[in-house]
Formats: C-alpha cells, structure tokens, sequence
C-alpha cells in the first residue's frame, strides 16, 4: 500500500504504528534469541557513533525498526510496519535534524532492547508506546510549522471580482 501522511491522517497512521509496532515488541520480547539480541545491542552501539549525523541515524533507525520487526517473527506484521515506517520519512527526514532528537531515540532505543533482553513484554510495549509518542510528536511539529510556512508565505486573496476568468459574451 502506499499512502503519504499528511496533517489529515496523522493520528491514524500513529494510531496504526501503535497496533502494529506494539505487538512487534511484544512479540520479540518473547521470542528474542541470544543472535537477536546481539544485533540489537549491536545496532545500539552504531547508534551511539552517528548522534551529530542525521544521515546515518534515519538508516540505522530503520535497520532497528526492521530487526524489531523481524525479531518478532511475523512476516505480515514486518510488511505492515515497514509500510507504516516509510509513510512519513519526507517530514521525519527533517525532524531528525534536531540532535536532541536523536540522543532522545538512543535512549528510547536502548530501554526498548533492554526490555526485549529480559523477556519484559509489557516494559517492552511501555517503552514502544513512550517511542511513538515521541516520534508522533515530533512529526506533528515539523508538519504545523509547514503549515504555517505556507500560511505566511500565501498570497492573500482578494474579495474583488476582477481577473475571475469569465467572459461576457
């Protein structure tokens, strides 16, 4: 499927990540293997090396989000995701330029796979959710202030009916 979020659909497409991205964890925190878990904590370790490359994070994020998935197990659920994943990487393309923001996923990121290690589901469903929240937040930041970029950047209407394009015959 192929859909491109927008102010209109956010909610729903957080609303879909948390039903799909919450069972992925659930799930990975019960079937988690020790080679599992060493390329989470791999992927945890990389990440620690590119937080002032926003470049470098947006491809290990998704490698995460992709281990995560298939840690879980279900491959319906893996393609559900991905889909979901990539709906929104134009805006979060520019969301991760905030540093912050990337400091804040490794933390995020680290308490997700330390929940996963401990066989922890519900602290790994926790954790995912505080993610989501933070990742649906920040997404909604950078699409209002494009929207108020466009709104400053308009040209205003006029209320006259010069130049509407009929002509009288």
């Amino acid at each position: 499927f192929f859909l491109a979020l927008s102010e209109a659909n956010l909610t729903d497409t957080f609303d879909s990540r948390r039903l799909v991205e919450l069972e992925i964890v659930r799930k990975a925190a019960q079937k988690a293997t020790a080679e599992d878990m060493d390329d989470l904590n791999g992927m945890l370790l990389a990440h620690e090396k590119v937080l002032s490359d926003p470049v470098a994070f947006r491809m290990l994020d998704s490698r995460f989000h992709a281990r995560l998935s298939a840690t879980a197990g279900n491959m319906v659920l893996e393609r559900i995701a991905y889909g979901l994943y990539n709906m929104g990487l134009d805006v979060r393309r520019r969301a991760t330029q905030d540093l912050s923001l990337i400091r804040r996923s490794l933390g995020e990121h680290t308490t997700i796979v330390r929940s996963i290690e401990s066989h922890d589901p519900v602290k790994a469903v926790a954790a995912m959710s505080l993610h989501l929240d933070h990742i649906e937040s920040s997404t909604r930041r950078v699409i209002e202030e494009d929207r108020a970029t466009l709104e400053v950047s308009a040209p205003r209407q006029t209320t006259g009916r010069i130049g509407t394009g009929h002509r009288r015959r």
